[in-house]
């Protein structure tokens, strides 16, 4: 997991909880994570280096071994939906969320 203090300059806070996964790939065998936020694409090639996003306040934190994230395979249904978090394989929908890959929501 890298962790994320990202939050767009143009954000609008709501009642709405919901959590933000990012799409990422590895290259460079195993030596460096990609991790696409939006159209911009940043790129880790050291642990737990904090990289600003352009458009964003707050950073990503790289994984704190990031060949072992590269090499760790266990990954949940559709990144549950950007709707909750992925661990060992099994999603945790945020709140009014729910399905084995957090796409369905209930107003509550």
């Amino acid at each position: 997991m890298f962790n994320v203090t990202l939050l767009s300059k143009q954000y609008v806070p709501t009642n709405r909880l919901s959590g933000k996964c990012y799409q990422h790939y590895c290259q460079n065998n195993s030596q460096q994570l990609i991790i696409e936020v939006g159209d911009q694409k940043v790129i880790c090639t050291r642990n737990l280096e904090e990289k600003e996003v352009s458009g964003y306040n707050g950073y990503i934190q790289c994984p704190d071994n990031i060949n072992e994230f590269c090499n760790f395979k266990k990954f949940c249904p559709n990144y549950c939906n950007a709707n909750g978090y992925c661990l060992n394989g099994q999603c945790y929908c945020a709140k009014g969320f729910y399905g084995n890959d957090c796409s369905l929501y209930k107003n509550q």
